[in-house]
């Protein structure tokens, strides 16, 4: 394989992204083509999008070539992602007494049960830096300490502050004091954006699997939850066996088979010649030689696909069947 030649979509002349790209679903991660000239580059699936973070490239110990494209898509530098749950103006936010106001309230124990501590301690040595600390050493090698932190805050914190950086906020709505002291400090935090076409669980159509032509699962392949069996308990519990027939029969793998009543044995559908010279396509039992008392019936696919692999390994199902 050899590289696409010149730009592509956005693509470097050796077929690779620029650090920084914003790509989108669809568009082109890594440019390539055979020496025939056919198109084998890889695109984004329609679930994934994001700014390219790095280019790897390398071989392994057969030294064939490989490439690697990072992606990245906002979140918090430590993994703190809290849902918004509540939306509220500028001027009914609390606010301090040099007039700063909160930007985002979170609560206090995200952090034990999320495990980040290293939000917090962000906030603190940058609330400390802020007011003219001069810590700065915050590489994810060392562990700093809380008593450096704490004793900047004490040290160079204004006139409110306490030592572990509490301070007094005021109501935005009536101005009155809050008496429950509450921490203050920068940090960054970056959206993370929850669109409805991300939260879709259910398709009327869709694409199948090849072999059993039941609905795909994985929603990389345009898939969705499939209808599991606590989902067939709780339809039987409520008593909607028609829903239930509906979601595990007709939208999924509807099928037919036919059936002989005579030696309850598949019948398949062959061409077959007929007294004239004609030939006609239908179903036809191969054990009694006839297509008298051959009956359709409607089953899934799994299981009609079930019946013939058995077939084939020698073993022949019988089948009962009614009229009613």
């Amino acid at each position: 394989m050899q590289s696409k030649i010149g730009p592509v979509d956005g693509l470097d002349n050796d077929g690779f992204p620029f650090i920084g790209a914003n790509l989108q679903n669809g568009d082109i991660v890594i440019g390539k083509c055979a020496e025939s000239r056919v198109d084998h580059s890889i695109k984004l699936k329609h679930t994934e999008r994001g700014m390219v973070q790095k280019v790897v490239l390398s071989a392994n110990d057969d030294g064939k070539n490989f490439a690697v494209v990072s992606l990245r898509q906002f979140s918090s530098m430590h993994g703190q992602k809290g849902v918004l749950g509540f939306l509220e103006s500028q001027g009914n936010f609390p606010f301090t007494i040099q007039g700063i106001v909160l930007d985002i309230v979170i609560n206090s124990h995200a952090f034990p049960s999320c495990q980040t501590p290293g939000q917090l301690l962000e906030a603190a040595l940058g609330k400390g830096i802020a007011c003219g600390g001069s810590l700065r050493y915050a590489t994810p090698f060392p562990t700093i300490s809380i008593d450096p932190i704490t004793d900047q805050l004490h040290r160079y914190g204004r006139a409110g502050f306490s030592r572990w950086g509490n301070e007094r906020v005021y109501k935005g709505r009536t101005g009155e004091m809050i008496h429950s002291l509450v921490f203050m400090g920068p940090t960054c935090y970056q959206r993370l954006t929850h669109m409805s076409e991300d939260k879709v669980k259910f398709h009327n159509t869709g694409p199948v699997h090849p072999l059993t032509r039941q609905p795909v699962a994985d929603r990389k392949h345009f898939g969705r939850i499939k209808f599991g069996e606590m989902e067939r308990d709780c339809l039987i519990a409520h008593g909607g066996a028609a829903n239930l027939h509906e979601r595990l029969f007709t939208f999924s793998d509807s099928s037919q088979m036919h059936i002989c009543r005579k030696c309850k044995n598949i019948a398949n559908v062959i061409q077959r010649p007929v007294p004239g010279g004609r030939k006609i396509t239908g179903p036809y039992c191969r054990f009694c030689e006839s297509v008298e008392d051959i009956v359709r019936m409607n089953v899934p696919y799994g299981a009609k696909l079930l019946c013939q692999e058995l077939f084939s390994m020698g073993i022949s199902l019988k089948f009962d069947n009614e009229v009613f």
